[in-house]
């Protein structure tokens, strides 16, 4: 249980198709009926803006036409429809602002986060890194007070580097954390975070 009452639920998951499994049997009970809400989902993995690195046996890609794409790997499309209020992709440029595919650059099709709010109808918001996500924090205890101060945010990198160069002409900062959403009729909005830190106790 959380903070808030609600239950967290944490997998480990080995191969795609071992993280396919468990994203299609979230919130249902045994016999495959809807059992619960499901407020957040949060993909904790290394990753790359087109695909997230589940195991050596296999990855998640946006599609089968991403560079890399391979017969033990699945893509969004494979991963059964599910409503989500949000989603988080906590990988390395899960939401690079320059895979879009209205840029029309061939080869830089839609991030992870674009293509899983494209791709489900039911998820509400996605959020995903711009640039290469880095972790940290800080434990403190001041005569008997105890308090964990931790903190996130993405940095660029020579990868980064060249596809912002490959799409802008030029070397661009890190936006931070993306949040994407859609509205009614279909159109995403694009959300960047200023902030480099963010704090919590």
């Amino acid at each position: 249980m959380n903070n808030d009452g609600k239950s967290v639920t944490h997998k480990y998951t080995v191969s795609a198709n071992d993280f396919k499994n468990e994203w299609n049997s979230m919130g249902l009970n045994g016999d495959g009926k809807k059992e619960f809400i499901i407020d957040e989902v949060h993909l904790i993995y290394h990753g790359a803006p087109q695909l997230i690195c589940v195991s050596d046996s296999g990855w998640i890609y946006s599609d089968s036409s991403a560079s890399g794409y391979s017969s033990s790997d699945i893509t969004v499309a494979d991963l059964d429809a599910k409503e989500i209020e949000y989603l988080n992709i906590s990988s390395c440029n899960g939401g690079n602002l320059d895979f879009n595919s209205t840029n029309g650059i061939a080869g830089y099709g839609d991030n992870m986060a674009l293509t899983f709010l494209k791709s489900n109808s039911r998820i509400d918001k996605v959020t995903g890194w711009d640039g290469s996500a880095s972790y940290g924090g800080l434990y403190f205890n001041f005569f008997g007070n105890e308090a964990v101060v931790s903190w996130e945010s993405s940095s660029t990198s020579d990868n980064f580097d060249n596809w912002s160069l490959a799409v802008n002409g030029y070397k661009r900062k890190a936006e931070q954390r993306i949040t994407y959403t859609k509205n009614a009729d279909g159109t995403i909005n694009i959300d960047p975070n200023e902030k480099h830190r963010r704090f919590f106790q």
